[in-house]
């Protein structure tokens, strides 16, 4: 997810916000959106993905950022479904069900989340 997040926030920063909203790979899939709510999801999306994994990696807010990125993977995979492309495109099932597995187990002992619930 940061990966993929660090390269469209890249294109957002350096070609102009909406990049992601207008790139290719997005119109084809986000033809199953009306217009009105597809928008402002490729305004948000690149945004989202990045910090989400951010949050992640760190630990901070970790169920919820794991809920964000689960809900994210989740959309992928159904549009993917739709559009015939699931199949080659499965570790999107595979990250889903593990940001699922971090959302109902939580932040472990070494996440920020936990050393500032030892401070208090």
């Amino acid at each position: 997810m940061l990966s993929a997040g660090s390269e469209k926030v890249r294109d957002e920063l350096t070609k102009g916000l909406g990049t992601f909203l207008a790139s290719g790979p997005f119109e084809n899939r986000g033809a199953l959106l009306p217009a009105a709510a597809a928008a402002p999801f490729g305004y948000a999306w690149p945004w989202l993905e990045f910090f989400s994994s951010i949050l992640l990696i760190l630990g901070l807010f970790g169920k919820w950022a794991a809920l964000v990125t689960a809900i994210m993977l989740g959309m992928i995979s159904v549009t993917l479904a739709f559009t015939g492309e699931l199949f080659p495109r499965h570790h999107a099932i595979v990250f889903c069900t593990m940001a699922l597995t971090l959302y109902l187990l939580g932040p472990g002992r070494y996440s920020l989340d936990a050393i500032i619930r030892r401070k208090k």
